[in-house]
């Protein structure tokens, strides 16, 4: 949703949707930890439910050690997951109700 409310203003939107789409599996520790990461990277890796969710399933498949204790990573990511879907509702609903009263939204 989040990224949705930013392609309503952008009008060519190819290039961010894929670099998002990119982006999001590698910070999320899909392919390795984000213990490797930079710390600073690591911070933004641990604000994105799906570094939680593939941490869940990699400890399910291959029993490895997770970031935090299960019961917390199960809260976090239900946490993470309820506050970015009101953020993105939020941020897509008030975009959309811009772009319709300027009549900026780029259709192609």
């Amino acid at each position: 949703m989040i990224i949705s409310s930013m392609i309503l203003t952008m009008k060519n939107s190819d290039a961010f949707v894929y670099i998002a789409t990119a982006l999001i599996p590698i910070l999320s520790g899909v392919v390795y930890p984000i213990t490797i990461l930079p710390k600073f990277i690591q911070y933004i890796s641990k604000s994105l439910p799906t570094t939680y969710s593939y941490d869940l399933l990699r400890y399910a498949f291959l029993q490895t050690k997770t970031i935090y204790p299960l019961a917390t990573e199960y809260v976090v990511v239900c946490s993470l997951s309820v506050a970015f879907i009101g953020i993105g509702l939020f941020l897509f609903n008030s975009l959309r109700r811009r772009v319709e009263e300027w009549g900026t939204i780029w259709l192609n």
